[in-house]
């Protein structure tokens, strides 16, 4: 997922880049649909910190929800 988000970053920045240079009509860009990239960016973005961050919450409130249970 990482090496996706690379390219969704690339992606954005060439179609920053180019856009510079089209004619001021939008079908002459070289990258018409570049900025959907962004979105895609960061879909993948939340899977991975979802993912990163899935296991230690749960052990967290585990944790936290027994000690509040056992001390009451």
């Amino acid at each position: 997922m990482d090496g996706l988000r690379g390219v969704a970053a690339l992606v954005v920045v060439a179609f920053h880049c180019f856009e510079a240079y089209a004619d001021g009509n939008r079908f002459n860009q070289i990258l018409n649909h570049g900025y959907l990239a962004v979105d895609f960016f960061f879909l993948l973005s939340g899977f991975v910190v979802a993912y990163a961050y899935d296991e230690p919450v749960r052990e967290w409130l585990k944790r936290r929800f027994l000690v509040r249970t056992v001390k009451v």
